[in-house]
């Protein structure tokens, strides 16, 4: 067994472990580089490789995100090929992937796993992890999604005064990124996340919500009111099927069906482009976007649940 650091030629081994693990895994070559390019600078990001006989059979990858920047803290992706379960693999990568975060000045871990997942769930918590936050995974057939609506809905609203635009549609707008910028800013600090957000600067925001190829600019839609941007949602292509990435309408707007029109925007658009499925994330206690989400026609899946670790400095570093 060998243990060493990858590097951006073993993101091919990587996606090939993830797929084995999950087949509808996001966990690609191609992602991953993309997530070197697009990753805010100064953020913590790595891994290690387990190898047996030359053939990679293990992985353990950590990144910070920008928008829920906590300096001391890591999530985690992982995953070891079924044959090699057991023997100690991701074991192993574990303890040396906490040996090395505690020389970098980072002590806590997180990561998230399917409840259906026991083996998974068990060995975390053999290994010091314990549950912290649930979240809810929701799922659109989006042949059999219910549209009909949508035009009386966006001619109610335009009569308020609220028009729904695309990202490409504003481009005329000179301060159109910074108004949306800003406008993620106040919607994120009402997201139940279990974990305080970080702003994003603008070049940040642009990096991180726009250059990725995943986003789909022509299906960004945005509520404007006069000048104002009020709500947004954006569908991101992971090549089978679209993840709703955010859906928010501020609060003073709220209760005027802007968040469902926002929704329905992004149901036609998968329903002309022969998309057949759209999933969401929300978290458990995010009970207004669940219901939305659940009347359109979303599907719930099983949990998806956040475990954490302390680690301890002293503890790690000793032989």
């Amino acid at each position: 067994m060998t243990i060493r650091t990858f590097t951006a030629a073993d993101y091919p081994s990587i996606s090939r472990i993830a797929a084995r693990v999950k087949p509808d895994t996001r966990l690609t070559a191609a992602r991953l580089r993309e997530a070197d390019r697009t990753r805010t600078r100064g953020l913590e990001a790595g891994g290690f490789l387990n190898e047996m006989q030359g053939q990679a059979v293990g992985f353990v990858r950590y990144t910070q995100y920008a928008d829920l920047y906590q300096p001391e803290k890591v999530v985690l992706f992982g995953a070891v090929l079924p044959k090699f379960r057991g023997a100690g693999v991701g074991g192993e990568l574990l303890r040396v992937l906490e040996r090395h975060l505690v020389t970098l000045g980072i002590f806590q871990m997180q990561t998230q796993v399917s409840e259906t997942d026991t083996a998974t769930t068990e060995f975390l918590r053999r290994r010091g992890f314990a549950p912290t936050w649930r979240r809810l995974e929701y799922r659109l057939a989006v042949r059999e999604a219910d549209t009909h609506s949508l035009e009386a809905l966006a001619s109610r609203l335009e009569k308020q005064n609220i028009h729904v635009k695309t990202y490409l549609e504003l481009v005329t707008d000179p301060v159109r990124d910074e108004k949306l910028r800003a406008l993620g800013w106040r919607l994120e600090q009402d997201v139940p996340h279990g974990k305080p957000p970080t702003e994003l600067n603008l070049e940040a925001f642009l990096r991180e919500r726009l250059e990725p190829e995943a986003v789909l600019k022509e299906a960004f839609y945005i509520s404007v009111m006069g000048e104002a941007f009020v709500g947004m949602n954006s569908l991101w292509n992971y090549g089978t099927y679209l993840e709703t990435e955010f859906t928010g309408v501020l609060p003073e707007y709220r209760g005027h069906g802007v968040a469902t029109l926002l929704k329905l925007r992004g149901i036609r658009y998968a329903q002309q482009h022969s998309f057949p499925e759209i999933r969401t994330t929300n978290d458990a206690g995010n009970t207004a976007m669940r219901r939305l989400n659940e009347r359109l026609g979303f599907g719930a899946q099983p949990a998806l649940l956040r475990f954490e670790k302390q680690l301890s400095g002293s503890a790690m570093l000793r032989p």
